[in-house]
């Protein structure tokens, strides 16, 4: 048990600001989701992790400014969101996956399938694919210079990425714009998305609510680039999935 402990706090804090819900906890940990209840309500009674209204999180990673049942809907709205765009993934797939909102929730889906070779530039991502160590998981962790979005970028990253083919590329994304299109706080990350994009035959982009309307100071794709965003934006009916075909 000690060391399911060890191993269930160090998944909730490599997580970080995402944070965990019950169920994922249980598919990684390879137990049951009431084991996970009572083990995570043992660790929240000792001071190791925090619990939001069904969240889990590290002591130093609780969202700030959120009353709890936002904090619970968003979380769970984002793993929705993260599912759907992995929907379209199959056993056998060359799967891109970069940082953003919602990159952890697609490591933990991607992880339910069986032999995928998934190329990532988000170590938070790396680490649960390589923890949850699904049948027949090939992992290429990107090598670069640390983004402010726990991912890798610069030269290194991209040199890496014109040698390479994916079948499908998913991403996050904190900020897009119908005329501006995505971008990016940080210029490695927006060149890495680039580079990536060239060499994915499809691309699949994760768009909170929040993110609609944000333009940051670096450009990273236009709108025209991307196959399918997955959004749980509200715009005169629910839209959960919008097709943006490429010209």
């Amino acid at each position: 048990m000690a060391t399911r402990h060890s191993r269930l706090v160090e998944i909730v804090h490599d997580a970080g600001a995402a944070g965990c819900d019950h169920s994922g906890l249980a598919t990684l940990l390879g137990v049951s989701e009431s084991t996970v209840r009572r083990d995570v309500a043992a660790l929240v009674r000792h001071g190791s992790l925090v619990r939001v209204r069904g969240g889990v999180f590290g002591r130093y990673h609780q969202p700030k400014g959120l009353p709890p049942d936002e904090v619970e809907g968003t979380g769970r709205r984002l793993s929705a969101l993260a599912r759907e765009a992995v929907s379209g993934v199959r056993s056998g797939d060359r799967v891109g996956l970069g940082t953003g909102p919602g990159a952890v929730e697609m490591a933990r889906a991607l992880a339910l399938v069986a032999r995928l070779t998934v190329v990532t530039t988000s170590v938070a991502a790396a680490d649960i694919l390589h923890r949850s160590r699904p049948p027949g998981l090939e992992l290429v962790m990107l090598g670069g210079l640390r983004t402010t979005t726990d991912g890798v970028g610069g030269p290194i990253t991209v040199a890496q990425l014109e040698q390479l083919r994916v079948d499908h590329l998913l991403v996050g994304v904190s900020a897009v714009d119908r005329v501006a299109g995505l971008t990016s706080r940080d210029v490695m990350d927006g060149e890495a998305l680039k580079a990536f994009a060239r060499v994915s035959e499809t691309v699949s982009v994760v768009a909170p609510a929040p993110a609609w309307g944000r333009v940051e100071l670096f450009p990273s794709l236009p709108l025209a680039a991307v196959d399918v965003v997955v959004t749980d934006r509200v715009r005169g009916e629910d839209e959960s999935r919008q097709r943006h075909p490429r010209p």
